[in-house]
């Protein structure tokens, strides 16, 4: 025992043991990969109901699959659907792909993070009832919660489920409070605090009441779905209760170290995850403020966690509400104090249920509230990983040697953080991935004009990501947005960025409106211009004669920015290409290929007269219409056009210095 305490007390065996951590991370992060395999077999340990299917985990050993299974009826699963129930089958492989469009959230990853390998859709499903003592407590649990009022808010806060609560967590999100609904180290705390009561009330000693303590705790922690924060504070309440039996003397910021270590090679891949930064970070500097005893009251701690979790902040959502500081000074003692109590009380007692309904509702339209005050989204651009460490540096010394100085240098650095895309002197065009679509990001030097042409189809998934892009590099206004023509491929988001994002002018194409333009025209007549005036990016329209069809009344643009000329054709037929080439002579380094590859643009004639140096095509991977046709591939080899597909690179991203120009990608 002498040997064991010392070794867990000195500090080298905690350096030894996060270079192990270290390297299995990244060997785990090496070998990582999904699964490309039909069949499952294992035991639900986690299911959430979707408004069409069941997304179920499965486990076998240490392998996770997730299953989605479609239903017409709910009632027809619910009696199989059960924790620790044996589901096996088959179905279609899920095709999941990293983020191809920049600073979005990564699916792929996500997963992994969660040891998830494999996502199936069911088309046979065989469900075997093999529940224990445990998974029975822990199905009924749930089972009681759904019949009881406000359940959402119970599974949430007591289960750790975010079933059904999604869309109010969003709304707590923006203005920072999200994170007191996540079962962390104050929830853990109460627990504890409330068996220890419990306890010294029915005269135990010190010894029981520990042992009662750490019992509950790996009960709750089997009964919860597990998230990195409810992992770390049940892991390090279990470690200081074993420190105090053993006398081991293990120092806190060791035991924390060990804690990091337990969920790293739990889930080694959890590095992927914001709650994991979030949850160990705000824990690390509060861990060296302790001693300090600078976090005496709730503005102050308040204060503290903005900044500390500020950078997370970004790299998440690229904006920041400065009302959050003082939202959480009226919100934690609200939510933890009294809503937390109520809820878990009214879960058992049913006369609490009034105070848990009351204090929901003040909570909903306080928040509700909070969202309407002014200023409550700044844009801030996502920063370096070099930009993070020096920001953390700074913010160190603040905390330990709380200099005026290092505080200035702090505010400076926020405010070069906030503008230094527009002290970038290059042009950038982003060929954004999104799918079978179009859609074209367009930033003169120092972010004086931006322009977005055409967005995509009508999809929220898909705006929220061109949204996100967006303020992830600074931008905060669009000067204009042009839709090409008015096929949902091209024109399907606009409505929603109109809704969600400054734009100044919409430039609709010329013809015949169609149903999704007229909604445009209607509700947003003042912004609609019929001709584009910029300063710093030189555009020519070579469209203006009306078509038959929508296709061909496609907005032609030749657009040039520094030493680099781009000709965008929409999904324009050979038609127009050939009246084109009849009435203008046209330069041009790089072609944005007319409909997708199709077989009805690109023309060979087209193609050798225009001469391109680079051509980009804007196509879904496996579409059913197989853009871009191997006849517009062939035409554009023919002429030595090297071709740049979002189908295989997803995003592609050109920027045009001083003297040159360089293509990058997001693959899938």
């Amino acid at each position: 025992m002498r040997k064991l305490k010392t070794i867990v007390q000195s500090n080298n065996f905690y350096v030894c043991l996060m270079i192990i951590t270290i390297l299995y991370i990244g060997i785990n992060i090496a070998a990582s990969k999904i699964i490309s395999e039909n069949h499952f077999e294992g035991k639900i340990i986690e299911y959430t109901w979707k408004k069409k299917y069941i997304e179920v985990v499965l486990k076998q050993q240490n392998i996770k699959k997730l299953i989605k299974i479609p239903y017409k009826e709910r009632k027809e699963w619910e009696d199989k659907i059960k924790y620790g129930n044996l589901l096996s089958g088959s179905g279609k492989i899920v095709s999941i792909e990293n983020n191809t469009i920049p600073n979005t959230f990564n699916q792929k990853k996500y997963l992994l993070s969660e040891n998830i390998y494999s996502v199936i859709e069911a088309d046979d499903v065989k469900v075997l009832k093999n529940r224990n003592v445990l998974y029975n407590w822990k199905q009924n649990l749930r089972d009681i919660i759904n019949t009881q009022e406000n359940a959402g808010y119970k599974k949430l806060l007591l289960l750790g489920i975010k079933e059904d609560m999604q869309e109010k967590l969003d709304n707590f999100a923006n203005t920072g409070i999200s994170h007191i609904f996540a079962i962390s180290g104050m929830h853990i705390s109460f627990l504890c605090i409330s068996i220890k009561k419990i306890g010294k009330k029915f005269k135990k000693s010190e010894r029981q009441i520990d042992n009662l303590i750490a019992a509950t705790l790996i009960l709750y922690f089997f009964l919860l779905k597990k998230s990195i924060s409810s992992s770390r504070a049940i892991f390090f309440f279990l470690l200081k209760i074993m420190n105090k039996k053993t006398k081991l003397n293990i120092k806190t910021s060791n035991l924390f170290f060990l804690v990091v270590m337990i969920c790293l090679w739990k889930k080694p891949l959890s590095i992927y995850q914001v709650g994991f930064w979030y949850t160990f970070t705000l824990s690390f500097f509060f861990m060296i403020l302790k001693p300090q005893k600078k976090s005496s009251n709730l503005l102050r701690i308040s204060l503290i966690s903005f900044f500390i979790s500020l950078p997370i902040t970004i790299q998440n959502k690229s904006e920041i509400n400065p009302w959050s500081i003082l939202i959480n000074v009226i919100m934690i003692p609200i939510i933890s104090g009294l809503m937390y109590p109520s809820i878990l009380l009214s879960t058992i007692l049913k006369p609490f249920s009034f105070f848990a309904n009351g204090l929901i509702h003040i909570v909903e339209s306080l928040n509700l509230l909070f969202l309407k005050l002014p200023l409550s989204s700044i844009t801030i651009p996502k920063m370096s990983y070099g930009m993070i460490l020096l920001y953390y540096v700074i913010l160190f010394l603040i905390i330990k040697r709380n200099k005026q100085r290092y505080k200035i240098i702090m505010f400076f650095f926020l405010l070069y953080t906030i503008f230094y895309p527009k002290l970038d002197s290059n042009a950038y065009f982003y060929f954004l991935d999104v799918s079978q679509g179009d859609s074209t990001l367009i930033i003169s030097p120092f972010q004086k004009e931006v322009i977005l042409i055409d967005t995509g189809k009508e999809n929220e998934y898909l705006s929220n990501n061109i949204s996100q892009f967006l303020k992830s590099i600074g931008i905060t206004k669009i000067n204009y947005l042009i839709l090409s023509h008015g096929d949902n491929d091209h024109a399907g988001s606009a409505a929603k960025l109109l809704e969600t994002f400054k734009i100044d002018h919409l430039i609709l194409n010329q013809g015949t409106i169609n149903d999704i333009e007229q909604k445009l025209k209607n509700k947003y007549s003042e912004k609609i211009q019929n001709h584009i005036r910029t300063k710093k990016i030189k555009i020519t329209e070579l469209s203006h004669s009306v078509k038959e069809n929508e296709n061909d009344n496609s907005k032609i643009l030749h657009i040039c920015l520094k030493n680099v000329c781009t000709l965008f054709m929409g999904d324009a037929s050979i038609n127009v290409e050939e009246e084109l080439i009849n009435h203008y002579r046209i330069n041009t380094t790089i072609l944005k290929v007319g409909h997708h590859g199709s077989q009805t643009s690109s023309s060979s004639i087209f193609l050798e007269k225009i001469k391109p140096l680079h051509a980009i095509i804007s196509a879904g991977r496996n579409n059913h219409y197989a853009h871009p046709h191997e006849t517009v591939i062939r035409n554009l080899e023919k002429q030595q056009i090297k071709i740049h597909s979002t189908q295989n690179l997803g995003t592609i991203k050109l920027k045009i210095s001083k003297r040159s120009y360089t293509f990058s990608y997001n693959p899938p």
